[in-house]
């Protein structure tokens, strides 16, 4: 059934459309990218505070163009137009997140590795591991967007967090001995639930930092939004596919935990030998 905003549009117009959108090689990957390589230049305050933008940028991007791109509708940038409600937009990812495991499996592998039919048996284990890995992935920028909205909000609108190295009252340390809870940190103002009731109230909370995570995490998200490009101009456009970078979960374990801006020589040495996919395989 046609939407009534929809009713102006020709079906001709779709191929037209897709041109426009998928006709350029610098998809919302490049935009990350260029973020993620001024990094460097920022200091440690200003570092913290990019990292949880550009991760939730990322996040959101990675989200919108794969619900766009779902079922590989006639017009994947009409979808993601649609999406104007950012209440509709969770609504749509919580969905997904409380999905049953591997129910997402075969979406995941078709938006963001391409076609199986006639690939190599070799080409198949390495599209089913990466389609573990984009299972992971999705459900990281899922958490992101659903449990951790105040944080980031309090970031994006006029940057209503502040930053800085945070360390926990000494009352607290006392409560869990041997800890230390020191590290790069936002403080930031929330509503917190009191009691069982309704009833919030303000409250000062600061929230610990991983920016290294956070930008790994944020490159994992881009790479995949390249294959997502890819992927999407060699359906709409035609194009030859070429060499996709799959993720797969021991990566993103190991992104998560352990890398960023100065990666470990075990996360650099997986980032470099990623296995390579194309059409031919």
């Amino acid at each position: 059934m046609t939407k009534t905003e929809d009713e102006g549009i020709a079906p001709g117009q779709w191929e037209e459309l897709n041109r426009n959108f998928y006709g350029r090689n610098n998809g919302p990957h490049s935009y990350i990218n260029a973020r993620l390589g001024a990094l460097g230049a920022m200091d440690d305050d200003s570092r913290v505070v990019e990292s949880v933008n550009l991760l939730h940028h990322a996040a959101e991007a990675f989200a919108r163009h794969y619900l766009a791109l779902r079922g590989f509708p006639d017009c994947p940038w009409l979808e993601i137009a649609r999406l104007r409600s950012f209440p509709e937009f969770k609504r749509a990812v919580s969905t997904l997140r409380e999905a049953s495991d591997g129910e997402n499996h075969e979406d995941l592998i078709a938006v963001f590795c391409g076609p199986t039919k006639g690939r190599a048996p070799a080409a198949l284990a390495a599209i089913e591991a990466a389609g573990q890995g984009l299972e992971m992935l999705f459900a990281y920028a899922a958490d992101a967007l659903l449990d951790e909205a105040g944080m980031y909000n309090a970031v994006k609108h006029g940057v209503a967090a502040v930053p800085g190295m945070r360390r926990l009252p000494s009352e607290v340390l006392d409560a869990v001995s041997g800890m230390t809870m020191r590290g790069n940190g936002l403080s930031l103002l929330t509503l917190e639930p009191v009691g069982e009731g309704v009833e919030r109230r303000w409250v000062r909370v600061i929230r610990y930092i991983d920016v290294a995570e956070n930008t790994a995490m944020t490159t994992l998200m881009s790479q995949q939004l390249e294959n997502l490009w890819a992927v999407a101009r060699a359906r709409y456009l035609g194009t030859k596919l070429g060499r996709l970078r799959p993720v797969t979960a021991d990566m993103a374990n190991l992104a998560r935990y352990s890398a960023g801006l100065d990666a470990p020589p075990m996360f650099q040495e997986i980032a470099h030998s990623l296995l390579y996919m194309s059409e031919a395989d």
